[in-house]
């Protein structure tokens, strides 16, 4: 049944005779163990990078995020820019696609693994956002 679906290389590597139905349960957990250990620590390296690489990033063509109050502190334009950029950031995903490619991660996992961190991303973002005095006024 899951051989349909193999590509021959996957085919060639396959045991043979030898049932693993009994292995099934020990497999699957071992599946999610292993996707919770990645995503895990994906989270531990971009969670540093989302708050530079988005929000205080500084675009040539706008002021970024410090050009909305001037007056504030810390908004000096010749202070050091963020120590991550969007182009970090984006590096950074296309490292972890690259790396799934190349260990031959179903598209299904890589997929649900990506929709995951741009989710942390959103919610860092959003976090943000909503802690800063000069964006967000409740």
């Amino acid at each position: 049944k899951y051989q349909a679906t193999n590509t021959p290389k996957q085919n060639e590597q396959a045991l043979r005779n030898f049932d693993l139905t009994d292995y099934r349960t020990i497999f699957a957990d071992l599946v999610v163990h292993l996707y919770d250990e990645i995503l895990k620590r994906v989270k531990a390296k971009l969670l540093p990078m989302i708050i530079p690489a988005i929000i205080e990033h500084e675009d040539l063509d706008s002021g970024g995020i410090a050009s909305i109050n001037p007056s504030l502190p810390g908004n000096n334009s010749t202070e050091k820019r963020s120590k991550f950029s969007a182009q970090d950031l984006l590096k950074q995903l296309n490292d972890y696609h690259k790396l799934c490619q190349m260990y031959s991660v179903e598209p299904v996992i890589i997929q649900q693994l990506f929709r995951q961190i741009f989710y942390l991303i959103d919610a860092q973002a959003l976090r943000g956002l909503l802690v800063r005095s000069d964006c967000c006024n409740w």
